[in-house]
């Protein structure tokens, strides 16, 4: 029994998300992917959150029609990802760029990236000894009209 209409979004990757629209079709991507979307019925979690529409499942094809990435979002306004697998329930990246685009194309935003931390304690030294360093401005070292020169007898000009 479908629980909502078929789609299908094509990426630039030459990749393909489809929509998972019945609990019989979330079984068998989890029997592809061999996770545990393949002992899902209409009253366990993730079956009973897709027939309830709480919950929207997409899994993303290449063109010869193998499963990539399995993604899980909130239904009917999908704000995040609650989770996403590849086969054999490996780990995909919340960068990975085919999960940016579904996220972009169903209303996910992106994170915003974190600042980095600065990269080491800030030395205060350098500011410091540019302060400490003498003036060369001609207010403090005024020009002289002639060479200071001292005579041989040692008297001074």
């Amino acid at each position: 029994m479908r629980v909502c209409d078929a789609q299908s979004l094509v990426l630039l990757s030459a990749r393909v998300w489809h929509r998972i629209t019945s609990v019989t079709e979330l079984r068998k991507v989890g029997a592809e992917f061999r996770n545990c979307l393949a002992r899902t019925t209409r009253d366990s979690a993730y079956g009973s959150q897709l027939a309830r529409g709480t919950a929207q499942f997409w899994v993303l094809r290449d063109m010869d029609g193998a499963g990539r990435i399995v993604a899980m979002a909130p239904a009917p306004f999908a704000t995040h990802f609650l989770e996403v697998k590849g086969p054999n329930n490996v780990p995909v990246r919340s960068d990975d760029a085919d999960l940016m685009q579904l996220g972009v194309l169903i209303g996910v935003r992106p994170r915003t990236p974190e600042p980095s931390p600065p990269s080491g304690p800030m030395s205060l030294l350098p500011p410091l000894a540019s302060l400490m360093q003498p003036c060369r401005c001609t207010l403090c070292y005024p020009l002289l009209a002639r060479p200071f020169r001292l005579r041989r007898n040692g008297a001074g000009p």
